[in-house]
């Protein structure tokens, strides 16, 4: 009896060791009320990537207020974080201060344009760049230190606080999407709706 009990003892243990060096997970991606969902600019988060720079959580001024109370910092030309998302539109969420610098971001391997971080103070969770009208597919969105800055500003450094995205309709191969019957993307002709509890949204399109 006893030496059924110390091999459940051992059993446990061995348990609680295995889950013990597991990594500790992120934040899981954000739904907003505007459609978009926020992923952390965090290379531990699905679909972002990173070359140069490290995930800042200490430097008081630059991380507070921020989303998850970190960003990703990279302070020389060329460095770059990326994500990777499926949907038609993208935001790219950042710091502004008067020493932060000049990005320019990519698309799908295609200058899209830049963003400009300067600002005479401190504001956070600033939208610096936005594109609407992507193809409804997957895309890469890499984000890169220009090693330059506004005529205002005085550094080039970049910090990325979080990624936005609307997902389209269509989702990536081999994922399932599921839309309301009173969804925007569906049309209808001769057509009315009933409440109907139970049904997915509560009402039943006829």
């Amino acid at each position: 009896m006893k030496t059924g009990f110390k091999q459940f003892i051992c059993l446990l243990l061995a348990i609680v060791m295995c889950f013990s060096i597991i990594p500790t997970s992120f934040a899981a991606a954000t739904e907003l009320e505007d459609g978009y969902t926020q992923v952390n600019a965090n290379p531990d988060e699905e679909g972002v990537a990173t070359s140069g720079g490290f995930l800042n959580k200490g430097a008081s001024g630059y991380i507070d207020g921020n989303v998850e109370g970190d960003e990703w910092y990279m302070g020389d030309a060329g460095n770059y974080i990326s994500f990777t998302f499926s949907g038609t539109a993208f935001r790219l969420i950042t710091a502004k201060n008067n020493d932060l610098g000049i990005a320019e971001v990519y698309i799908d391997d295609q200058l899209a344009g830049e963003a400009d971080l300067y600002n005479s103070e401190w504001i956070k969770q600033q939208v610096t760049f936005e594109k609407t009208g992507l193809e409804d597919a997957e895309h890469v969105v890499k984000v890169v230190v220009a090693g330059r800055h506004n005529e205002s500003g005085t550094g080039n450094t970049i910090v990325v606080d979080a990624f936005e995205y609307l997902p389209g309709i269509f989702a990536p191969e081999g994922q399932w999407v599921t839309l309301d019957d009173n969804d925007s993307a569906i049309t209808y002709t001769d057509t009315f709706q009933g409440d109907f509890g139970g049904t997915y949204g509560g009402k039943v399109t006829f």
